[in-house]
C-alpha cells in the first residue's frame, strides 16, 4: 500500500488521498504543510518524517514510531498520541492544545472538543520549547532530558510523568497536575507553578531558583500528621509486614486526612470509612481489601494503585484519578496461605465518579451498579464482566474500552 498526497487548495498544501494509513512504514516522508486533519496514522513508522507546519488536527498518532521527526509549528490540537515514540523529535512551537468547537469549519469536527492525549508517550530528549500543551492529557509521559523552555503547560495533566533532567526554565505550569511526577535533576528556574498540584513529586537535585510556587499544592507527609493518626498508620504498616503478628490494623474512619501523601505505602485492609481524603495521594499504594465506604475522595490520586478487593461503596469520588489502577477481584486464601477458590470483588456501587479518570483501569468484574460516571474518562479501560446495572455514563469517554458482554445497561 502506498500513500499519495496531492496539491490542495490551501496555498498548494498537499492533501492526502486517504485519511487512513494505520501501520504503514513511511520513514523520512516529507509531509511539510500537509493537510492531515483527522487522519489515522496509528502505529505508523515515521522516523525522521517532516511534518513542519502540517495540519494534524485531531489525527490519530497512537503508538507511532516517530523518533527524530520534525513537527515544528505543526497543528496537533486534539491529536491522539498515546504511547507514541517521539524521542528526539522536534516539537518546537507545536500546538497541542485541545481541539475546540469553533476552531475550524470542517463538518467532520463540528461540535467536537477533543483533548490532546500524550499519555505514556516517549518524548525523551525531544524539543518542546515554546510548544503549547495547555490542558493536554500527558499522564505517565516520559520526557527525560527534554527541552521545555517556555513551554505552555497550564492545567496540563502530567501526573506520574518522568521529567528527569528536563529543562523547564520559564515554563508555564499554572494549575498543572504533577502528582507523582519525577523531576529529579530538572531545571525549573523561573518556572511558574502557581496553584500546581505537586503532591508526591520527586524533586531531587532540582534548580528552583526564582520559580513561582505560590499556592502550589504540595500535600502533607504521613510524618506531618497528628500523633494518633500517624501512630495508627505506622502500626498498620508493621501489621502488614508481619502478617498480623505485630502492630494493629488501622482504623482511620472519619479522620481528617485531606492532602496527605500515602504514595507507595501498603495500607491493605485499612479502614477509611467516611474519612476526609480529598486530594490525597495514593499513587502506587497497595490497598487490597481497604474500606473507603462513604469516604470523601474528591480529586484523590490512585494512579497505578493496587485496589483489588477494595470497597468504595457510596464514596464521593468526583474528579478522582484511577488511571491504570487495578480493581479486579482478589483470591481469598485460607490460614495456610492456600487459595480457597473464592474471590472478593471490588465495589464502586453507588459511587459518584463524575469527571473521574479511569484511563487504562482494570475494572473486570467490578461492581459499578448505580455508579455515576458522567463525563468520566474510561479510555482503554477493561470493563469485561463488570456490573453496570443502573450506572450512568452520560458524556463518558469509552474510546477503545473493553465493554461488558451485556451492553444494555450502559446509559
Amino acid at each position: 500500500m502506498t500513500a499519495s498526497c496531492a496539491a490542495g487548495s490551501a496555498a498548494g498544501a498537499p492533501t492526502c488521498g486517504s485519511r487512513a494509513w494505520p501501520g504503514l512504514r513511511l520513514p523520512k516522508i516529507n509531509l511539510q504543510f500537509a493537510i492531515l486533519a483527522g487522519a489515522d496514522l496509528s502505529k505508523c513508522m515515521l522516523e525522521g518524517a517532516n511534518f513542519i507546519s502540517a495540519d494534524l488536527y485531531a489525527a490519530n498518532l497512537q503508538y507511532v514510531e516517530a523518533e527524530s521527526a520534525d513537527f515544528y509549528r505543526a497543528d496537533l490540537r486534539g491529536a491522539q498520541l498515546h504511547g507514541a515514540k517521539l524521542r528526539m523529535a522536534n516539537l518546537h512551537e507545536a500546538d497541542l492544545r485541545p481541539g475546540g468547537l469553533n476552531d475550524r469549519g470542517d463538518s467532520q469536527f463540528r461540535g467536537k472538543v477533543q483533548v490532546t492525549d500524550l499519555s505514556e508517550a516517549d518524548l525523551g530528549e525531544s524539543d518542546l520549547s515554546e510548544a503549547k500543551l495547555s490542558a493536554a492529557y500527558a499522564s505517565g509521559v516520559s520526557a527525560r532530558k527534554a527541552k521545555m523552555q517556555g513551554t505552555e503547560l497550564r492545567a496540563t495533566n502530567l501526573s506520574g510523568a518522568d521529567l528527569t533532567g528536563a529543562n523547564l526554565e520559564d515554563a508555564h505550569l499554572h494549575e498543572a497536575n504533577l502528582s507523582g511526577a519525577v523531576l529529579a535533576h530538572a531545571n525549573l528556574a523561573h518556572a511558574n507553578f502557581q496553584e500546581a498540584i505537586l503532591r508526591g513529586v520527586s524533586l531531587e537535585d532540582v534548580d528552583l531558583s526564582a520559580a513561582d510556587l505560590r499556592d502550589a499544592q504540595v500535600g502533607r507527609r504521613i510524618s506531618d500528621l497528628g500523633g494518633d493518626a500517624r501512630n495508627r498508620i505506622r502500626a498498620h504498616e508493621r501489621w502488614v509486614q508481619s502478617g498480623g503478628a505485630e502492630g494493629a490494623r488501622a482504623n482511620l474512619s472519619r479522620q481528617q486526612l485531606r492532602d496527605v501523601d500515602f504514595s507507595g505505602t501498603n495500607l491493605s485492609g485499612a479502614d477509611f470509612t467516611a474519612a476526609d481524603l480529598r486530594a490525597a495521594n495514593f499513587n502506587r499504594a497497595v490497598l487490597q481489601f481497604a474500606n473507603f465506604s462513604e469516604a470523601l475522595l474528591y480529586e484523590a490520586d490512585f494512579v497505578y494503585a493496587d485496589l483489588r478487593g477494595t470497597n468504595f461503596r457510596a464514596a464521593s469520588m468526583i474528579d478522582v484519578c484511577l488511571r491504570r489502577a487495578n480493581l479486579v477481584p482478589v483470591a481469598l486464601l485460607d490460614k495456610y496461605g492456600k487459595t480457597t477458590g473464592k474471590e472478593w470483588a471490588s465495589s464502586l456501587a453507588g459511587v459518584d465518579l463524575s469527571g473521574a479518570d479511569l484511563t487504562d483501569a482494570d475494572l473486570r468484574d467490578v461492581n459499578l451498579s448505580g455508579a455515576k460516571l458522567d463525563e468520566a474518562r474510561l479510555t482503554r479501560a477493561d470493563l469485561r464482566g463488570a456490573d453496570v446495572e443502573g450506572a450512568r455514563l452520560q458524556g463518558a469517554d469509552l474510546a477503545h474500552a473493553k465493554l461488558p458482554d451485556d451492553k444494555s445497561n450502559l446509559h
